[in-house]
C-alpha cells in the first residue's frame, strides 16, 4: 500500500480530512497527515476529540 502525505491547513472540524482519508483508504492508499493548522479554539476541541492520539502544535498557519 502506498502512502499519501498531506498537510491539513485551515482544518476546521476535520470534514475535508475525514473524506480525504476515507477516499484514499477505499482506493488502497494509506493517508498520512504530517501536520494540522487551525486557529479557532472550538474547532481545535473537535479535532482533538476526533484525533485523540494526534498532537496539534500549530494553531496558526503563519507558524508553519
Amino acid at each position: 500500500m502506498s502512502n499519501f502525505y498531506f498537510l491539513d491547513t485551515f482544518a476546521g472540524m476535520a470534514g475535508l480530512r475525514i473524506g480525504l482519508e476515507q477516499s484514499l483508504l477505499a482506493n488502497g492508499v494509506n493517508p498520512v497527515c504530517v501536520g494540522t493548522a487551525e486557529i479557532k479554539t472550538h474547532a481545535l476541541k473537535t479535532l482533538k476529540h476526533v484525533y485523540p492520539d494526534e498532537d496539534f502544535p500549530h494553531t496558526d498557519i503563519t507558524s508553519l
